[in-house]
């Protein structure tokens, strides 16, 4: 598998890879913490602005990297929930959600961070006619 060839300052490395019965597994380097939102709500100053600016460098290095491959590697869930900082201030991006569980049943404050080719099949078409209108 190609993501255990992904090596990048920004990316939970990649051990291995397989396959059982019932679904597709990655083993993956832990990183302790909380995920960005959560670090930025439980810090007890407000986050200084380099630090943002920092972050926001090191995931668009990390896309960058991903997509630059010979075989282009899409994330597809490049979202808060996915965004770890490690005690070195170093942004960690999670490995992709294709592996999540909870994919069929997301929160709702998830869903603005999904791909709309991810959630259309599983939208009642009320909600699929407002979409095909605001882009018309």
């Amino acid at each position: 598998n190609q993501l255990v060839q992904i090596k990048h300052d920004s990316l939970l490395n990649t051990y291995d890879f397989f396959s059982e019965i019932n679904g597709q597994y990655l083993v993956s380097e832990t990183l302790p913490g909380e995920p960005i939102n959560k670090f930025i709500e439980q810090n007890e100053s407000p986050t200084d602005l380099t630090d943002f600016i920092g972050w926001a460098d090191q995931l668009l290095d990390v896309a960058v990297c991903l997509q630059n491959r010979i075989a282009p590697v899409i994330h597809g869930e490049i979202r808060p929930q996915n965004i770890k900082i490690s005690a070195n201030n170093q942004l960690k991006l999670v490995l992709f959600g294709f592996c999540r569980s909870d994919e069929q049943n997301p929160d709702a404050r998830e869903l603005s961070f999904f791909p709309l080719e991810r959630i259309w099949k599983n939208l009642d078409s009320t909600s699929k006619q407002i979409i095909l209108r605001s882009y018309s």
